[in-house]
């Protein structure tokens, strides 16, 4: 087991990460309560600027938290929510019949793949070591 990488730590961030972005997207989800509303393209938009907004504040924080192999930290936590991500949509097709896996995970993953490293590479900018 790596001593510099708290696994504890990367689940715990994971599930901080994935709740998050539910929390997100139900709240844009109530503010286009209408169902056309949701259809349209300002309704996407809206959820994917926060999207990036909460995973970008994220992997600012996580950064900051971690001492040592920042951008190793960072991918685990990713591929972490990415578990979590696909296993509960895959439970809510078996119970619920929701898509697990629809069109738009290709903007979802380009999402992730720009906030890792740019939260990461902020986080570590703007944390307090860095400037001493």
């Amino acid at each position: 087991m790596d001593t510099n990488l708290n696994y504890f730590k990367i689940v715990k961030f994971s599930l901080i990460l994935f709740v998050s972005l539910v929390i997100a997207s139900t709240a844009v989800t109530f503010v286009f309560s209408s169902s056309n509303e949701q259809l349209g393209i300002q309704f996407w938009v809206t959820q994917y600027i926060l999207s990036f907004s909460v995973s970008l504040i994220a992997y600012i924080f996580f950064a900051r938290q971690q001492n040592s192999k920042h951008y190793k930290f960072a991918v685990l936590i990713a591929s972490f929510y990415w578990v979590i991500n696909v296993l509960i949509g895959l439970v809510m097709n078996l119970l619920w019949g929701v898509p697990a896996l629809h069109e738009t995970i290709a903007i979802e993953l380009a999402i992730t793949v720009v906030a890792v490293p740019l939260g990461t590479f902020i986080g570590l900018k703007s944390s307090r070591s860095n400037f001493r």
